[in-house]
């Protein structure tokens, strides 16, 4: 909440400056933005959060949006938090259990609209605009990163106060090590391949024959998949990257900052960590 000061800063320029500098670059999206906060109630909605429960899904400041995810996301974690302070078991089935009805709503909603990949740089996804087929709008829809985010946090609590993967480590110096190195390069092999290796490696179109064909990749849908090869060349290939990418990338950070976290971050967490007079990268 203490946000809504600075996002209100923004609105008012937005809305009555930036539009004083005539049609510079950005000047298109600019004028969209703030035309969008004096429409439909967008400026309510837009400082209380609620904006992802409106069938338009839209912001009056684009990047709010992701603020209203997160607003949510934080709203409900005292629950996590109260049921894992009465058990740790009831604290982590809850987070889990949203997690998978995440996962599980854009897989349906995927396979229902016969998408194609999301975040994928080769042909543009349909994208649905209603509020319950929309799955990159909707903070429902993305929970399952932030869930395994608060899974990996009491992991790291946990080894903190019990030291068992470091007196694993320490007393099995061979396996130990052999771990380690194998949990490093699953992290940074997802973190890479959810960004730019699927494109490259699992997701390849062949445009020649679509744009000889003229298919049009939103009014014949079905066809589409006749130009596409790779791991993510059919609909259900499709639905599980569209449903688990995000949270495999999540899962692939956590991993890495639990390994930091632990001892074993070697350059990379002297990196992060490297200080700069009174701030640390």
């Amino acid at each position: 909440m203490r946000l809504i000061p600075v996002i209100l800063l923004g609105i008012w320029l937005q809305v009555s400056i930036i539009p004083l500098f005539g049609q510079g670059i950005g000047q298109v999206t600019s004028n969209i933005m703030a035309s969008a906060c004096l429409n439909n109630n967008m400026f309510s909605k837009t400082i209380f959060f609620v904006m992802a429960f409106f069938d338009e899904g839209a912001t009056c400041l684009g990047h709010v949006w992701y603020l209203g995810c997160e607003f949510w996301y934080a709203a409900l974690f005292p629950l996590n938090a109260a049921l894992y302070g009465v058990h740790k078991a009831l604290g982590i089935t809850f987070t889990v259990l949203l997690s998978i009805g995440s996962i599980s709503g854009c897989w349906y909603q995927s396979i229902i609209h016969n998408t194609s990949p999301y975040q994928q740089m080769r042909i543009p996804a349909v994208m649905e605009t209603d509020m319950v087929s929309d799955v990159y709008m909707r903070p429902w829809y993305r929970y399952h990163a932030y869930g395994v985010g608060i899974l990996f946090g009491w992991l790291i609590l946990e080894e903190r106060k019990e030291n068992g993967f470091k007196n694993f480590v320490k007393n099995n110096k061979v396996v130990g090590y052999m771990v380690v190195t194998a949990l490093w390069f699953i992290s940074l092999f997802l973190l890479y391949f959810t960004i730019f290796g699927f494109s490259g490696w699992c997701f390849q179109v062949d445009f020649e024959n679509l744009w000889e064909k003229r298919v049009d990749l939103y009014y014949e849908e079905p066809v589409k998949w006749d130009f596409i090869t790779g791991c993510s060349s059919s609909n259900d290939s499709s639905a599980a990257w569209n449903a688990l990418h995000r949270a495999v990338w999540a899962f692939a950070l956590g991993l890495l900052i639990f390994l930091c976290d632990t001892g074993f971050g070697f350059m990379i967490n002297h990196f992060l960590s490297f200080t700069v007079k009174f701030f640390r990268i």
